[in-house]
């Protein structure tokens, strides 16, 4: 094991996390990390993911409804500056 490969494996937590961003993985190491191949995952294992991991859905946030809405518009400085812009002049 040369050098650099000593510092890209001491770079690795033992957890399963990188101490570098994921984007500045080799592709080897990132497979290895999530435990996958460039084939992707088994049905099997995309089921035992699921079911220990949760789906993979972003929460979906409720929409404010039209007097916060309204009332919100009023925060900005912008609002203010059309008529205080027409008192001027």
């Amino acid at each position: 094991m040369d050098a650099s490969q000593r510092h890209q494996k001491s770079e690795l937590r033992p957890e399963g996390i990188s101490a570098v961003p994921w984007h500045a993985l080799q592709r080897d190491d990132l497979f290895r990390l999530l435990d996958t191949s460039p084939q992707g995952l088994t049905a099997e294992e995309a089921s035992e993911r699921r079911r220990r991991f949760g789906p993979n859905l972003l929460p979906v946030k409720e929409p404010p409804d039209l007097i916060t809405l309204f009332f919100r518009q009023f925060l900005s400085p912008l609002i203010w500056i059309s008529p205080l812009s027409h008192c001027w002049a």
